[in-house]
């Protein structure tokens, strides 16, 4: 039986490399077949793996669809098919967050469905649209996010839909700082003693301890929230604004 191309050329592994050698020799040697073929052919198969991954997508995202109408999350125990997602599927929070998203945005607008599937759309793409889609716009808006990256995305919604400048606002830390020293005494050190701070209560060496706790965000069942690590970021409020 002939093997697939998928099989040949990534999981060949009827000569294992020793392993004393060097990962990218052992990398070569258990993978020799992707060595063999030239720059035009993998670039061929490299594009037809795409087209695959990118159909098995959209079939996950309708399954994820169909499984969040009939709230099948809750019939296993879920408060929601973000949690579901998460335990049952094994999924990480921003795979489950962005193909739920996709989803319920496919349930809604055909035409999302549709660029999805030809690879008019990403599922960055749609999380980032979804907000804004309404049912006389998502065509327009769907046409003119195609092919273009979450930035460009971003940039063309802050030109449609502006939002208001942030508030400028100062906020006081060294008096803050020097507030929270002051409140708290010096360590008394005597002339015999020795000068060093010794181990103990924090609070004595003027160090005040963080709380351990931290504070997820609520999940709701409509939505799924992303709660994954999350950075400062600039985002355009409009075409001529940025906060």
């Amino acid at each position: 039986m002939a093997r697939s191309v998928a099989l040949e050329n990534v999981c060949d592994t009827s000569m294992r490399a020793p392993r004393f050698l060097a990962p990218e020799a052992r990398f070569a040697m258990t993978h020799r077949s992707l060595f063999g073929l030239s720059d035009h052919a993998l670039l061929q198969e490299l594009r037809a793996l795409l087209e695959k991954e990118r159909a098995a997508t959209v079939e996950v995202v309708l399954h994820i669809a169909e499984v969040d109408r009939r709230r099948l999350w809750s019939k296993a125990g879920h408060a929601n098919m973000y949690r579901y997602c998460l335990a049952e599927l094994r999924m990480s929070e921003q795979a489950a967050f962005k193909r739920i998203r996709a989803g319920r945005a496919v349930r809604r607008y055909p035409a999302v469905l549709e660029a999805l599937v030809e690879g008019r759309l990403h599922l960055s793409a749609i999380v980032e649209l979804a907000t804004y889609l309404r049912p006389d716009n998502a065509e327009e808006l769907i046409a003119a996010a195609s092919h273009r990256t979450c930035a460009e995305i971003r940039h063309l919604l802050a030109a449609r839909y502006p939002r208001p400048d942030v508030p400028m606002s100062i906020t006081p830390v060294m008096p803050v700082v020097a507030a929270v020293s002051a409140s708290v005494p010096a360590p008394c050190v005597s002339p015999n003693s020795d000068s060093r701070v010794q181990p103990g209560n924090s609070s004595e060496m003027g160090i005040i301890p963080l709380s351990s706790k931290t504070v997820s965000p609520q999940v709701h069942n409509d939505e799924p929230v992303y709660t994954g690590p999350t950075r400062t970021t600039v985002e355009a409020l409009s075409a001529q604004s940025f906060g």
